[in-house]
């Protein structure tokens, strides 16, 4: 400030929304970022120009959910959240654009799940239908989805179908990949100290029925930890890979989709190893390269460039998070920028990717 000397620092990563534990992260082709602020009732919209976040006009909005913990988005205009001691989801009708965008609970939001400790979300690949994890009952809801955005349940899986020990801590669905399409894969992870386990089912894409592949469960080959969290399994869409956390063995184990079985192998460098941490959560550039798991123990990120033979440590990893924990992350719709929140504290960082190397640099203030 010219006239009184002032100095203001610029404003950078990690940005503070001024409320305990953002989490729930979704991006969508226009940059914008979503978020939910979890026990607060409230969720957030940002824009963004060249990675750096704005709250829109009239963020925060009110959720009317109980424990706000992972979010997706869906290709008709709604913004969906798992409330999972509400065992519920939420469901929100995005409007307008830009610094206008708004958030508006849809008739009827939130739905009941059917289950316990609702903690993840995924959609089949035209949206019809909403898969829902219940992370202690250890089953899945499936839900079809209106075109107002409303929900009805079409089923609920018995209790422990999903193993009668454990968490579930993450779900990940794989679109077609065959001409003609076939339906989708939906995997599952259950979270165990006894060892983890991936579930993997065919998708009736006509009835959203699910039917466990032959094979499946498979052990992943580490241990978990059981911790109340939801994104530790992620596919990588373009290149047919699926990534899952053992945390309690400070590893990723890697597979290959087969696109007619929807068997996995594991990738000749698999398990990834990490390194001592609490891994929270594991994202993937949409090109399938950098690779990117959160420790909420160190609080950094550790980037892995994968290619079908390896996977290598970018150079300088582990990033550091600063004051926050990543406890739920997203890539940026064209992979330019990677978001993480914190389970604990007020402040969400980002970071500029670069997809050639997976080094990850720190958001500056403009």
């Amino acid at each position: 400030n010219a006239s009184t000397g002032v100095l203001t620092a610029l404003t950078g990563s990690p940005f503070d929304t001024t409320v305990s534990n953002p989490i729930a992260y979704a991006t969508d082709e226009t940059g914008r970022l979503f978020m939910a602020n979890y026990a607060n009732n409230q969720l957030r919209v940002f824009t963004t120009s060249f990675g750096i976040p704005t709250a829109v006009t009239n963020s925060p909005f009110t959720s009317g959910l109980t424990s706000a913990v992972h979010g997706v988005l869906h290709p008709r205009g709604f913004y969906m959240v798992a409330d999972r001691d509400g065992n519920r989801v939420g469901v929100y009708q995005i409007a307008n654009s830009g610094a206008a965008t708004t958030l508006t609970a849809v008739s009827g939001s939130p739905f009941a799940s059917g289950g316990t400790f609702t903690d993840a979300l995924a959609l089949n690949h035209d949206g019809t239908f909403l898969f829902a994890a219940n992370g202690n009952s250890r089953n899945l809801t499936t839900f079809e989805v209106f075109s107002t955005g409303s929900l009805t349940s079409l089923s609920v899986q018995p209790s422990d179908t999903l193993g009668s020990t454990g968490r579930i801590t993450g779900l990940a669905y794989m679109p077609p990949m065959i001409t003609p399409p076939a339906g989708g894969l939906l995997y599952v992870l259950n979270d165990d100290t006894a060892g983890n386990k991936i579930f993997g089912f065919a998708v009736n894409e006509t009835n959203g029925k699910l039917t466990l592949i032959s094979g499946f469960p498979i052990a992943t080959g580490g241990n978990g930890s059981g911790s109340p969290v939801s994104e530790r399994v992620v596919v990588d869409r373009l290149n047919g890979r699926l990534y899952a956390i053992n945390d309690v063995s400070n590893t990723v184990s890697a597979f290959t989709i087969n696109p007619t079985t929807g068997s996995l192998t594991a990738m000749v460098f698999s398990p990834i190893t990490l390194g001592a941490g609490n891994w929270y959560t594991i994202s993937v550039h949409p090109s399938g390269s950098p690779l990117v798991v959160g420790d909420g123990a160190v609080r950094q990120f550790a980037s892995f460039n994968i290619t079908a033979t390896g996977a290598t440590a970018a150079v300088g990893s582990p990033f550091t998070t600063g004051v926050v924990g990543p406890y739920s992350a997203t890539f940026s719709q064209d992979g330019s920028y990677v978001y993480t929140g914190d389970g604990l504290g007020t402040a969400f960082a980002g970071f500029n990717v670069n997809a050639s190397t997976g080094v990850l640099t720190a958001l500056d203030g403009v």
